[in-house]
């Protein structure tokens, strides 16, 4: 018998293997096109992911470009409230402390219509007696011209020397 009969005998479609090794051949073979949708789906959900993610970016765009969100650095504005005038760090000209930057910082707290009380919050070495000198004055001033005004002094961590004075 020749093996082009042995093959019509058998049907043909075995080719002389096994139930077992034509199981493995469809088992693998499924699990390849299963692979196969799962990675499709993966992929689909990503680029629906990126989709949405890159709608919101352009929307969040033109939010900002319309004016439709508001302006988070504006100052809000104030009703009634208390003003802090924070002093931190050695009191010397040409500095954070100076004297011209506290009495501006202490002029316009006790401007604003809404003030109801200042805070002086220190926490200062002290530093130059001139440039605390001259907060002190302008202290002085500003509430002889504002009584209704009440002004606190709170000292923090250091509170000696031109800190001391400005209380």
């Amino acid at each position: 018998m020749s093996i082009w009969s042995r093959r019509s005998a058998s049907g043909g479609s075995d080719r002389g293997m096994s139930d077992m090794e034509q199981r493995w051949e469809r088992d693998a073979l499924r699990d390849i096109a299963l692979e196969g949708i799962r990675e499709r789906r993966r992929a689909r959900r990503w680029g629906i992911f990126f989709k949405l993610a890159f709608l919101a970016y352009l929307i969040l765009v033109l939010a900002l470009a319309r004016g439709w969100v508001t302006d988070f650095t504006a100052e809000p504005e104030p009703g009634a409230h208390t003003a802090v005038v924070r002093v931190s760090g050695a009191i010397m000209p040409g500095g954070d402390n100076s004297a011209e930057r506290i009495v501006k910082g202490l002029q316009r707290a006790f401007a604003d219509d809404g003030t109801r009380a200042v805070v002086l919050q220190i926490n200062s070495p002290g530093g130059s007696a001139v440039q605390a000198g001259h907060i002190n004055d302008e202290v002085r001033r500003l509430r002889e011209a504002h009584p209704d005004i009440p002004l606190y002094a709170v000292a923090e961590d250091m509170f000696t020397s031109g800190a001391y004075y400005l209380a």
